[in-house]
């Protein structure tokens, strides 16, 4: 696979937010981890055929939680995200780095305090 086309599976799977361009980025080998992590593989950055078979499948959506009554929309959303967490060293979480680009936060990084960044995604 090219590294374009690992973007835009770990993209389709919800752990890529960068550019498609083909170009190796923190955010890119971040998202490689944080896939291979949630999929119980060695959290190692980069692509070997078990990866890339998972990269294939079909991206699973978590289901909803179901609705509370009088809950809003960003609440049922910011459940979804519950485990979410930094990734030790000099990596970053994919997910956590999403946050602060869908706030519009200068930050990137997972070491800063991201609370602001998730409400703000919400």
């Amino acid at each position: 696979m090219t590294v374009r086309e690992i973007q835009t599976r770990l993209r389709d799977h919800g752990f890529y937010h960068g550019p498609i361009d083909g170009q190796e980025r923190d955010t890119y080998t971040a998202a490689i981890i944080a896939f291979k992590v949630s999929k119980n593989l060695a959290p190692r950055d980069y692509i070997g055929p078990i990866t890339e078979g998972e990269l294939r499948k079909a991206p699973s959506l978590k289901p909803a939680p179901p609705k509370k009554a009088n809950e809003p929309v960003w609440l049922r959303r910011a459940r979804q995200e519950l485990g979410q967490r930094e990734i030790p060293g000099s990596k970053h979480s994919a997910r956590v780095l999403s946050y602060w680009e869908k706030a519009k936060l200068p930050f990137r990084d997972d070491e800063t305090p991201w609370c602001a960044g998730f409400v703000g995604a919400m």
